[in-house]
């Protein structure tokens, strides 16, 4: 996994870029209480069941959930079954 630290203005660059990506996104925010348990008790429609799997995967990266515990924030996910992933932390 690729670790990047976003500024305001670089997150404003990422929405930008999701936003003009064709396709969907899953967008997922969690907050820290509810990190990964939300996650792994996602239940999605079942055209997405590939997402819910691939994103389950994901969170439980022991350096994910390590670093929610750590900075004790949330995380936002952006997915798309095709193209870009991201999952980060927020403050």
């Amino acid at each position: 996994m690729e670790k990047e630290v976003l500024s305001k203005s670089r997150l404003y660059e990422l929405l930008s870029r999701l936003e003009s990506s064709p396709g969907d996104y899953i967008s997922l925010y969690i907050k820290p209480s509810s990190f990964p348990d939300y996650i792994n008790g996602l239940s999605i429609r079942p055209q997405y069941n590939t997402y819910a799997h691939e994103i389950k995967e994901s969170v439980n990266i022991k350096a994910v959930a390590q670093a929610v515990a750590r900075y004790n924030t949330g995380a936002a996910i952006y997915w798309q079954e095709n193209g870009n992933k991201y999952t980060g932390l927020y403050i």
